[in-house]
């Protein structure tokens, strides 16, 4: 399944609403800082990183008992770089 924001709005769109939805629901602040996303993705690629972003949410609420998330999304001309960072207590 796939969101509708993604579908219709992108990915930058779909990352925020799973932000927001986080940050009412689950008591995690999210941040997000996404840039050089003015034009969509090949629709594969974004739906390759929303599932990855999604797969590293799950996995803070899961194991990390953190507070905050911060998902850091930039694209240059010749990369796409992904930083998923928390506060939550690390690897044992």
């Amino acid at each position: 399944m796939m969101p509708g924001s993604l579908q219709k709005f992108g990915l930058s769109v779909a990352i925020q609403n799973i932000a927001d939805e986080l940050n009412e629901t689950k008591g995690l602040r999210v941040e997000t800082s996404i840039y050089g996303l003015e034009q969509r993705l090949e629709p594969k690629l974004e739906i390759l990183v929303y599932r990855i972003i999604q797969e590293l949410i799950q996995n803070t609420l899961k194991h990390a008992q953190a507070s905050q998330l911060f998902i850091h999304l930039t694209k240059t001309s010749q990369n796409l770089n992904l930083i998923v960072e928390d506060n939550g207590k690390g690897l044992a």
